[in-house]
């Protein structure tokens, strides 16, 4: 898989979302206070801001074709906002366990959760009931979002 920026996959993202139907989320540089509650986690989050409110700058989270990464906001009547869903202990929607503690959930399908993992500082897809492993791992957001736009395009035989 070549490596591409956070700025070419949300342009893809954008690209399919047209395609296939689905509207594209504007981007959102809007200050953000929900930003303190994950915060105290204590963990070192500065990675995990840089990239994810990168992404965010260029496309508010998505929900294309039953995939989701969650953004700042909800739009229309989705219910995508990434401070919903990372509230506490109810996180990963899972039994909180000392793996699933270390989870920001930024999106998900049916059957898999899309997180960043605050212990080994990755981007992770994670089978919704297995939670405690990864199944892709990777050092960026952009490595990710590039793995789930090909799983989209791979399902609707695009390109």
């Amino acid at each position: 898989m070549v490596k591409k920026t956070l700025a070419s996959v949300a342009e893809e993202l954008k690209i399919i979302a047209k395609t296939l139907g689905y509207p594209a989320n504007p981007g959102n540089t809007g200050k953000h206070t929900s930003l303190m509650a994950i915060e105290e986690t204590g963990a070192n989050l500065d990675d995990f801001w840089q990239q994810y409110l990168a992404l965010m700058a260029l496309i508010d989270g998505f929900s294309i074709d039953g995939f989701s990464i969650y953004g700042l906001r909800s739009y229309r009547n989705e219910h995508n906002n990434f401070f919903e869903y990372n509230n506490g202990a109810s996180r990963t929607n899972e039994p909180n366990t000392k793996e699933s503690a270390s989870l920001l959930l930024i999106g998900s399908t049916g059957t898999d959760l899309f997180v960043y993992d605050m212990s080994s500082e990755r981007w992770e897809a994670r089978d919704r009931i297995a939670i405690d492993e990864a199944y892709e791992s990777y050092a960026s957001l952009a490595e990710l979002i590039e793995s789930i736009t090909l799983r989209i395009k791979n399902a609707n035989q695009l390109e």
